[in-house]
């Protein structure tokens, strides 16, 4: 079994590079110049956020951390979509990233939700952005960004305090890093792909 400290660490020491990959290649606020701009750049999220939720929810209630109820997001994203115009058709016609990889177990969904939770982290630093350059609200346009808002923090305080406990032998936390990584590379090469204007499945 791992050290209680140790999976957290595994996590960022394999996702560090790529973390400041999609850092160096995709910067969300160039994308907040107008409100097709900003559409334009929640649909690529939809694009992996679907697919990626897909992954987590099999096993997601395999930890204890209400995922349904308090941290899926894609429903935040739809609503803001639906909110600047697209249609439920619209949103299914909406190319899905095909390199998030399968978490097949409780461990590897750990994995996913690392990034998932991370994600949130991010997002909350560019919904502010969107509320002042937009006039958009959480409740009109701008929920998924936004997020959590306060609570946001606490969130991923308690996602932590789950993996630090996390009772996983060197296979099943292999495999989690394998997973967080992995997703980490499917979330860079999509983004990049938004970035640069190619809109080809990752």
């Amino acid at each position: 079994m791992l050290g209680r400290m140790q999976l957290l660490q595994r996590f960022r020491e394999a996702t560090r590079p790529l973390h400041g990959a999609i850092e160096a290649d995709f910067q969300p606020r160039q994308h907040l110049g107008s409100l097709a701009d900003y559409r334009r750049m929640l649909v690529r999220f939809w694009g992996i956020h679907q697919p990626l939720e897909e992954s987590i929810a099999p096993f997601a209630d395999q930890w204890p951390l209400d995922w349904e109820k308090t941290r899926r997001r894609v429903p935040q994203l739809r609503a803001d979509l639906l909110q600047l115009g697209l249609s439920t058709a619209d949103l299914e016609a909406i190319d899905r990233c095909r390199a998030v990889p399968r978490a097949n177990s409780p461990a590897g969904v750990l994995g996913a939700l690392y990034v998932a939770e991370g994600s949130r982290l991010g997002a909350v630093l560019v919904g502010g952005a969107v509320v002042e350059r937009l006039g958009l609200t959480p409740e009109r346009g701008a929920a998924f960004l936004c997020g959590a808002g306060s609570e946001t923090g606490q969130l991923w305080r308690s996602f932590v305090a789950v993996v630090q406990s996390a009772d996983l032998t060197r296979e099943e936390a292999d495999e989690a890093v394998d997973i967080a990584a992995g997703t980490f590379r499917a979330f860079h090469e999509w983004l990049r792909a938004s970035a640069t204007g190619s809109t080809t499945n990752a």
